[in-house]
């Protein structure tokens, strides 16, 4: 185990331990200090990646999906640039820069959060670099009582796909960094499984980690929607040229989910009536979903021996349910 005092490289004192919360049932990983902390990265590039902690938030990944966004509390020097950084902890010791978010300007003495979407493993972690502009310091660490608070650090600015190999360690220290990452969604059966092929059904989608949302489709086609909740989405069907199943799909920055029951669009697909008598024709219309509208007759056609010469729509028509079919018969 390795350990220095790291020349004028940190200074100041406790800064007590305090989550940040979030706006959404995020995961949240990694921690912050509860005031502007006064211990400063000077020099720089500096690379700062959690060791061990005593307690609280890991800044480990639970699970695999997406950051959303990473928060740090400035210190109060002005100028300050951080670069956040996701890496990969090696089976030696070491570390694999994986992604980076930065760098950043912060505004000082308050905490600094930026959005963002980076892909992430389950084990990945946090990590922060402090890089020097001028006399300003940047809080890439914060100060505890604990010895169990270890910080890995080195004297580095690591770039994606390369290894940090064999940084030296201080104590007692945590790193001022803390995300959030959503996990891919996941649905759940919905409550009103069909409608029209007009369009125009009130959906709700029932499921998990739907914050984030891009987009939701009905067979590919594209739905407006409204995200009510981590739990819930509600849209409105779009229309269809067809009958019958259509897949509901909801795509977050994390990934995409498939309804388990898939939207029935029903309608009334004009059946083919020429020939047919006008009881014939209207037993075919119901079991098209359509209805028989006005019946006109040629001269000398009756509605017991007639038979359809014409209709309106055509034959293979889609349309919305009960809809009216206009039939001409001839004698």
């Amino acid at each position: 185990m390795r350990r220095r005092t790291w020349r004028a490289l940190l200074v100041g004192g406790l800064a007590s331990l305090a989550l940040c919360g979030s706006a959404q049932a995020q995961t949240i990983v990694g921690q912050l200090p509860a005031a502007t902390p006064n211990t400063g990265c000077g020099g720089g590039p500096l690379e700062v990646l959690p060791r061990k902690i005593a307690g609280g938030n890991s800044y480990v990944v639970p699970h695999n999906g997406v950051l959303t966004s990473w928060s740090t509390y400035a210190g109060a020097d002005v100028g300050q640039l951080m670069t956040f950084k996701v890496v990969r902890p090696l089976s030696t010791d070491g570390f694999v820069m994986r992604a980076h978010d930065g760098p950043r300007p912060l505004l000082p003495g308050q905490v600094n959060t930026f959005r963002t979407a980076i892909p992430v493993q389950q084990g990945d972690l946090l990590a922060l670099t402090a890089l020097g502009n001028g006399p300003a310091e940047n809080a890439c660490v914060f100060r505890t009582e604990n010895e169990g608070d270890q910080v890995d650090i080195a004297e580095a600015d690591t770039p994606d796909g390369q290894a940090l190999l064999a940084p030296e360690f201080i104590e007692p220290f945590r790193v001022n960094v803390q995300a959030t990452v959503l996990a891919p969604p996941v649905l759940a059966a919905i409550a009103k499984p069909s409608g029209s092929v007009l369009g125009g059904t009130r959906v709700v989608i029932p499921g998990a980690n739907l914050a984030e949302v891009s987009s939701v489709t009905f067979g590919g086609k594209p739905a407006t929607y409204s995200v009510d909740s981590e739990a819930q989405i509600t849209a409105i069907s779009p229309k269809s040229t067809k009958l019958g199943s259509a897949p509901i799909e909801v795509t977050t920055v994390a990934g995409k989910a498939l309804a388990p029951t898939a939207f029935t669009y029903v309608g009334c697909k004009v059946p083919q009536l020429r020939k047919a008598k006008l009881s014939a024709a209207k037993k075919k219309l119901r079991a098209a979903g359509c209805k028989l509208g006005k019946v006109k007759r040629l001269r000398g056609a009756s509605v017991r021996t007639g038979k359809v010469s014409r209709q309106s729509p055509a034959p293979g028509k889609i349309l919305g349910p009960g809809a009216k079919v206009a039939v001409m018969l001839k004698g």
